[in-house]
């Protein structure tokens, strides 16, 4: 995340050398310097383990999936699949050079994106966190959310809720076969299990929109397709608003 947040060093040398030079020649130059250097585009920034994907399975996930219709849909490669710190999505602009198309600059947009399906939530609500024990996955996760430096934090929740086979799955067990191999088998969990996950999942929309986790707002959709399209959307908002003259 620190490194999505701000150019490298040896970008804003370069930057800050060209726009010395730049400024003794204002009468060729635009209102914005920076439009003069190259042109700011807008990219979407994925976490590679969004949709349970591990890094070696890249290209083999939904995930791969949404970036192709969300290119397909600007009708260029507009996302990129990398580590994020603190969320799942992030938006960033860049500012390509003219000259050698390099990234120049670069600024973060205020938006972060958490993205977690019904089924996901309830795994955290309950799962401890190895790196910030003794919290659970999820509240470590909200306090990152939270602590990011941004205004502008989303907490996306996908599926419905109030269907309970949403909450089917069974924690998985660790079997051996007979040759001594490990293996997961999943189950499915009792309705006693399924309405305690529920209940789970409506606490925590709950307390989401009383403000309990400050800072952080909540947006639903009904499936995966329905997230894309969400991302697509504000993908488009953040392009009408971005103004070259006046970065972020």
């Amino acid at each position: 995340f620190d490194l999505a947040r701000a150019a490298s060093s040896k970008r804003s040398a370069e930057l800050s050398s060209i726009r010395k030079q730049a400024a003794y020649v204002p009468s060729i130059l635009p209102p914005s310097v920076d439009t003069y250097l190259g042109t700011w585009q807008i990219r979407l920034l994925m976490d590679f383990r969004e949709f349970g994907l591990r890094k070696k399975d890249k290209g083999k996930g939904f995930i791969d999936v949404a970036k192709k219709r969300i290119d397909g849909h600007f009708g260029e490669e507009c996302c990129e699949q990398m580590h994020l710190q603190s969320a799942d999505y992030m938006f960033v602009a860049r500012l390509i050079s003219t000259t050698t198309k390099e990234v120049i600059d670069e600024r973060v947009i205020d938006l972060l994106v958490e993205r977690k399906n019904v089924n996901d939530l309830c795994s955290c609500l309950i799962q401890p966190s190895k790196s910030h024990p003794p919290l659970k996955f999820f509240e470590a996760q909200m306090y990152k959310l939270q602590h990011c430096g941004l205004e502008n934090k989303v907490f996306l929740l996908e599926g419905d809720e109030n269907d309970r086979r949403q909450f089917n799955m069974r924690a998985s067990e660790t079997k051996i076969d007979k040759s001594g191999n490990r293996y997961r088998k999943f189950g499915t969990a009792s309705r006693e299990e399924q309405i305690r996950r529920l209940k789970r999942v409506k606490t925590i929309r709950n307390q989401m929109i009383c403000g309990e986790f400050k800072g952080v707002r909540i947006v639903c959709t009904k499936d995966r397709d329905d997230t894309v399209l969400w991302l697509i959307q504000q993908f488009e908002l953040i392009r009408k608003s971005f103004d070259p003259a006046h970065p972020p």
